[in-house]
Formats: C-alpha cells, structure tokens, sequence
C-alpha cells in the first residue's frame, strides 16, 4: 500500500520510491493518475436496447443508469460493445416512435352507442409529431434543401452561395 507525498510515494514499510521519468531521455516527471474512476458496467451493453423499448431518448436512459448523457457518449467512444448497444437502443427508440406515428395519425374517435358521446380519442397532432421526429432523430426526419448558385455581377464580382434556403426565414 502507497501514499504520495509530494511527487514522491512511500511504501507501508516507510521506504521511498522516486516518481518516474516519461520516456528515455525525459526530464518530465510523470504524475501517478488521479481522477475518478469509472462508473462505467459492463453489464450496460446486455441490457441498454432493452431500455429504449418505449422510445426513451438517450438522456432518460442515461438517468435511468445514473450518469450523464456526456459520459453515454464518452463510454460508447471508448468500449464497443456499448457503442453497438446504444446504436441498437436509438434504433430501437426510433422505431417506437415511428409506429406511434403510424397507428396513431388518424383521429380514431370512439363513441358510446347509447349517448353517442365520445369515449376515447387516440389521434396524434401531425405537426407536433413531426417535429418531435425532426428533433429525435435528425439524420432520418430533418428535411434537408439545398441551393447552391453563383452570381456574377457587372463588376466580374463573382459571389458563391451554398446551403443556402430563400424559403427559410433568417435567424
């Protein structure tokens, strides 16, 4: 067992050791790591598509797992198998959403036979749906318009516009 001291450790017996060179030739002398270790759980990886069954988003998942939608994305860098289940779980999670959108986009008003009042209303709002796709999941539900087009003006002035909307309003 080591503490440190002062760029140096000692060992339990009280003896000294000298911190260590980086590299060969180094005059750098390299630290011991410190930091907070890693609440990362191997286990994650078997059941994270399982968490994005009703559609959670990536930071509800993250929540539910107890650490930031940060440290998702840092642990899916950094260990494969997580990186492949979180894929798996947004894929998941799109699909939910699609299918809402599929089973729900009519208004599917129900009514009582003998009041013939309404009982149950499951109808979704296409708009808000579509943004809230549009938001979740950008690279499928975004609409993308490009221009691109060159100018020239009497003064051989040539000017060059890409990406770029006339429809949309400036922000």
């Amino acid at each position: 067992m080591a503490r440190e001291t002062s760029g140096t450790k000692t060992t339990a017996k009280g003896a000294k050791k000298a911190p260590r060179a980086v590299g060969k030739r180094s005059k750098k002398i390299r630290e011991p790591k410190t930091g907070r270790p890693t609440k990362y759980n191997p286990r994650w990886a078997e059941k994270l598509p399982e968490m994005f069954r009703q559609g959670q988003s990536v930071l509800e998942v993250a929540v539910e797992l107890g650490i930031s939608r940060d440290s998702m994305y840092e642990y899916a860098k950094l260990y494969p198998v997580f990186s492949d289940a979180l894929s798996r779980g947004k894929e998941i999670s799109q699909a939910w959403w699609e299918r809402m959108g599929r089973e729900n986009l009519f208004d599917t008003t129900d009514f009582d036979p003998k009041t013939g009042k309404p009982t149950s209303r499951k109808a979704i709002v296409d708009r808000l749906w579509a943004k809230n796709m549009a938001c979740r999941f950008r690279e499928d539900w975004t609409e993308k318009s490009e221009v691109d087009a060159n100018v020239h003006t009497d003064e051989g002035l040539t000017v060059v516009l890409s990406g770029v909307n006339p429809s949309e309003p400036k922000k």
